[in-house]
C-alpha cells in the first residue's frame, strides 16, 4: 500500500511482501518482495516496470546505474547475481566459505560512483571488489 506522509493510504500496490529496497541517483526505486519480483517505481509508488527472478528471491541488493546493473543478494546462495536491469543474469561474484572473495550469506551491499561493491556477511568483515568482481581488500 502506498501512503502519505501523514498515513493516509493513497492506492493499493502489488508488491507482496518488500523484503529490499535501493535507491538509484536517478530517482528510480527498486523494490524487491518475497516471491522472487522486483518493481522499478519513483518515489511515489508509481511502478514503471516489474519482473520475476527466475534464480531465487532477492534478500538484498543494490543498483550501479553507471553500468546498467543490480548486484542480488538471493536467499540461500553463498554468491551474489549479477543482472542487468531487466533482471537477467550476467555473472556472479564469489562462492561459499571464510576467505578472500568469501561469503557466509551475504547480506548488505553498495556500489560506490567509482563502481566498487562493497558486500558484507556472517564472516563478520566487509570486503571490496572491482566493479568486475576481482577481491580487492576487507575490513
Amino acid at each position: 500500500q502506498v501512503l502519505e506522509l501523514n498515513g493516509t493510504p493513497v492506492r493499493e500496490w502489488n508488491i507482496a511482501t518488500p523484503i529490499s529496497v535501493a535507491a538509484a541517483p536517478d530517482g528510480r526505486i527498486f523494490v524487491a518482495d518475497n516471491n522472487g519480483d522486483i518493481a522499478v517505481c519513483d518515489g511515489a509508488g508509481n511502478v514503471f516496470t516489474e519482473f520475476h527472478l527466475r534464480f531465487g528471491r532477492c534478500f538484498d541488493m543494490a543498483v550501479d546505474l553507471e553500468r546498467d546493473r543490480m548486484l542480488l543478494s538471493v536467499n540461500r546462495c553463498y554468491d551474489l547475481s549479477v543482472c542487468n536491469l531487466e533482471g537477467r543474469m550476467l555473472f556472479t561474484i564469489g562462492k561459499k566459505g571464510t576467505g578472500d572473495g568469501c561469503f557466509l550469506r551475504p547480506n548488505g551491499l553498495c556500489v560506490s560512483q567509482d563502481g566498487k561493491v562493497f558486500v558484507c556477511d556472517h564472516n563478520h568483515r566487509v570486503q571490496v571488489f572491482t566493479a568486475d568482481g576481482c577481491f580487492l581488500h576487507k575490513f
